[in-house]
């Protein structure tokens, strides 16, 4: 491992996400998260786990999937609004 899970360790990786995102101009509060699922599901010995993306793959899917969902549910309530306007 080059790195640890230990507290301090996932304070600087989420440091660095959002550094990366301010720089880069393209803030995603949510990705703030992702060094969190990686460091705490990474630093896992399951051998189903390790050598594989699926930690951090899955959560950010189904994350990603609920968004949408709850989106499309809320904004088509109404009979004024309309989500996605252009699909």
């Amino acid at each position: 491992h080059l790195v640890s899970s230990e507290w301090w360790s996932m304070a600087i990786a989420l440091a660095l996400a959002i550094a990366a995102m301010q720089i880069l101009r393209v803030p995603h509060p949510p990705a703030g998260s992702n060094p969190f699922i990686v460091f705490l599901l990474g630093a896992n010995n399951d051998p189903m786990i390790i050598g594989s993306w699926d930690f951090l793959w899955m959560p950010t899917l189904i994350g990603s999937v609920l968004i949408v969902m709850v989106a499309l549910l809320y904004n088509n309530l109404s009979k004024n609004r309309s989500y996605p306007k252009y699909w």
